[in-house]
C-alpha cells in the first residue's frame, strides 16, 4: 500500500509540474501576444517611397538680391521661402550660388519665423537667415539653415533646388533632411514631408509673395 501511495504522489507532484508548466507557457504566450499586439499600435508604420513634385519657383529675374519670398512646398499647406543672399551659400544655387530655400516653420515649436537680413546672436557677426519671434531662435542661411542661437534643437530643412543656366529657371525638386515641424518631427526621413496633406502640382509653378525683409 506504501508503494502505490508514492505512485499516486508520484502522479500528483507531475501533474503539478505539467499544470505550473502550462501556466508559464500560457501567460508566456499572452504577454509575448500582448507585445506583439502593442507593438503593432506603438510603432509608426514604414512609410511608402513618395516622389517630391517638380515645382517651378521662378525665373532668375522673378528673385531680387535681398528679398525673400514665400510659397508653399512641397504640400500645399508648409510655407517656405527662397531668397537671394547677395553672398554665397551652401548648397546655393544660380550664377553667383546664393538663392537658397527653406522651410519657413521653426523647428522650437513650430512658429512662422522672420527672414532677416542681418540676423545676430551676440557675440558674432551678422548674417542673412531666420529669425523666430516666438522664443529668439536664428537659423543662418549662408550655413545650411544651421541653428546659430536660441531653442531649436535642429536645423531648419532645406528645399532641393535646381537651376537650369539654358532658360535660368529655379526648380524645387525635394526637401533635405531633418523633416519640417510637424511631420514626424525630427526624423531624417524626409518621405514623411509628403504625408499629412496635399502635394503641390508636379510640373506646376509656384506664387512667390513677398515678404517683409527685417534687419535683424
Amino acid at each position: 500500500m506504501g508503494q502505490d501511495k508514492n505512485s499516486d504522489n508520484g502522479k500528483i507532484d507531475a501533474n503539478k509540474r505539467l499544470f505550473i508548466r502550462g501556466v508559464f507557457v500560457g501567460s508566456a504566450i499572452v504577454f509575448t501576444g500582448t507585445v506583439l499586439g502593442l507593438g503593432k499600435y506603438t510603432l509608426p508604420s514604414n512609410p511608402g517611397i513618395k516622389n517630391f513634385p517638380r515645382l517651378l519657383v521662378g525665373s532668375l529675374s522673378d528673385i531680387q538680391t535681398g528679398k525673400a519670398y514665400t510659397y508653399n512646398y512641397p504640400l500645399t499647406n508648409q510655407p517656405t521661402l527662397i531668397v537671394k543672399l547677395g553672398q554665397k551659400a551652401m548648397f546655393g544655387v544660380g550664377p553667383d550660388e546664393d538663392i537658397v530655400s527653406f522651410s519657413n516653420i521653426c523647428q522650437h515649436l513650430g512658429c512662422i519665423y522672420n527672414y532677416a537680413s542681418g540676423a545676430d546672436c551676440p557675440p558674432g557677426a551678422p548674417f542673412p537667415g531666420g529669425h523666430c519671434p516666438c522664443h529668439g531662435s536664428h537659423y543662418n542661411f549662408l550655413l545650411n539653415g544651421a541653428v546659430m542661437c536660441g531653442p531649436a534643437p535642429r536645423p531648419v530643412p532645406r528645399v532641393i533646388l535646381e537651376y537650369d543656366p539654358s532658360n535660368q529657371e529655379i526648380w524645387a525638386v525635394g526637401m533635405a533632411s531633418p523633416t519640417i515641424f510637424g511631420y514626424n518631427t525630427g526624423s531624417d526621413n524626409v518621405v514623411y514631408d509628403m504625408i499629412g496633406g496635399t502635394p503641390v502640382q508636379d510640373g506646376g509653378r509656384a506664387t512667390l509673395t513677398p515678404v517683409t525683409v527685417y534687419s535683424s
